[in-house]
């Protein structure tokens, strides 16, 4: 089974309230498809009742067996620093970074806003050998906290560590298509506060923003963390109301889970990597692989998610030892609170059941027939 590992992973939450579904015809088409009669195996069911609010795509062995609104483009959440992870790895690999290099801890608790990470960033400075105490962290060690403790701190400093003109280049550079500009996520949860009038308006002038009025800012809030050396900026931080919540997480960046898919295969494969890259995104990624349970199941494994409070994304792959290949894709919106909380903790044994069972395989399969374009 897909065991955890000891890093936990944790994601942006906010807590929004949702709208609601509409019946989608296609799921019409296959509601009797058969579903494994398994308590644990929520979200396969949620999927069944919900299909207009999911994007799916699976692929076993470079076949298509499965897939949902595939090419609808939605934010990811979280899941976008495996894209991120991967343009680390290059980083290493070409010799423009050195992924032993010392970060001073201070630099990256510029970036750090408590309650607007689930504790992620001091789960992982504790995960360090000398935890709270520790003085700096290897490159390598913070884009490990980016990836398996999903840190938005660690994840900021990447970003501007990478710079503008190359994470606005990002999706091209490694073949992701579509893929919105990706831009400082910290540094965006700010705009709010370059806003003028009444907070009631927030909601309605985020969204008027032009993309390049939004990354514009973004940017210009991650400048000014970057400088906050005594922290006085951090500490004005409050988070703004659900409905502006939902807005910021409506903007973050997006892609389909067609695209995504091609991504993890690309690393499954290891497809169009050269050995340092496959060594640095194995640590970045696969995690999973530390428990003895996948490694008597997987010969590799890895996967990247992401939440906020109306949506849940994954990306995942697997290859076991007789070489059978997985990858596994979906995306969840228009989640209500409550929904969201329920179907996180199902997540792990849907997707157990789907890298290891061929039933249910063939049951997401059924639901979810591939549209063959």
């Amino acid at each position: 089974m897909i065991y955890k590992s000891k890093h936990k992973s944790y994601f942006l939450l906010l807590f929004i309230l949702i709208g609601f579904q509409q019946p989608n015809a296609k799921a019409q088409q296959t509601q009797n498809a058969p579903v494994p009669d398994a308590e644990e195996l929520k979200l396969l069911t949620f999927m069944r009742e919900n299909s207009d609010r999911v994007s799916l795509v699976l692929v076993r062995n470079g076949e298509v067996v499965a897939d949902q609104q595939p090419k609808q483009v939605i934010p990811l959440a979280s899941t976008v620093k495996f894209a991120l992870a991967l343009d680390v790895a290059r980083m290493g690999a070409e010799g423009l970074w050195n992924l032993t290099e010392q970060v001073p801890l201070e630099q990256l608790e510029r970036f750090h806003l408590p309650g607007t990470d689930g504790g992620a960033h001091t789960a992982w400075i504790e995960s360090l050998p000398e935890g709270s105490q520790t003085p700096s962290a290897s490159l390598l060690q913070v884009a490990q906290g980016m990836t398996m403790y999903s840190s938005n701190a660690n994840t900021e400093y990447i970003i501007r560590r990478l710079g503008r003109n190359r994470i606005e280049t990002l999706a091209e550079r490694h073949g992701i298509e579509p893929h919105t500009t990706v831009y400082p996520l910290v540094g965006a949860l700010w705009i709010p506060n370059s806003l003028p009038g009444p907070v009631k308006d927030f909601p309605s002038q985020l969204r008027t923003l032009t993309d390049m009025e939004y990354r514009n800012l973004a940017w210009a809030w991650s400048d000014s963390m970057a400088a906050d050396a005594s922290g006085s900026l951090r500490e004005r931080f409050r988070l703004v109301g659900l409905a502006a919540q939902r807005v910021l997480s409506d903007r973050l960046p997006a892609s389909t889970a067609t695209a995504y898919a091609a991504l993890a295969a690309k690393v499954n494969r290891r497809k169009d990597l050269v050995e340092k890259e496959q060594v640095t995104v194995a640590k970045l990624l696969e995690s999973m692989m530390e428990s003895p349970g996948n490694q008597q199941n997987f010969k590799h494994a890895g996967m990247k998610g992401g939440s906020t409070g109306f949506l849940l994304t994954k990306c995942l792959y697997t290859t076991d030892h007789d070489g059978l290949q997985i990858e596994l894709v979906y995306f969840l919106r228009d989640l209500q609170p409550l929904e969201a909380a329920g179907l996180r903790a199902g997540m792990n044994a849907f997707e157990l059941a789907v890298v290891t069972d061929e039933n249910t395989r063939k049951s997401l399969a059924a639901l979810f027939m591939p549209d063959g374009d």
